[in-house]
């Protein structure tokens, strides 16, 4: 999870959730923030700096501002360039 804009860093902390211990790789979630970012940025690191274990064949974007960005988002993140990776 990347969060964009104002107040991006806030986050639940799930340790208590573990009685701070380990937490299972099924429950963990890796999360940044990009409050100073543009959106670009923001896609780059998303697809360019992240590793997955397995294919993923979905993508959601949770965008809580103005409505109506759909689209538009999921296209600005899927023409974000890898480099020369890139298939």
């Amino acid at each position: 999870m990347s969060g964009q804009g104002p107040n991006a860093a806030i986050q639940t902390d799930p340790r208590p959730k573990f009685d701070y211990g380990e937490i299972p790789d099924d429950q963990w979630v890796m999360t940044t923030w990009h409050e100073r970012e543009q959106l670009d940025e923001v896609f780059w690191f998303a697809r360019h700096c992240t590793a997955h274990d397995v294919e993923l064949h979905s993508l959601l974007i949770l965008d809580i501002g103005a409505s109506g960005r759909g689209e538009m988002l999921k296209r600005k993140y899927y023409d974000v360039k890898l480099g020369s990776d890139e298939t």
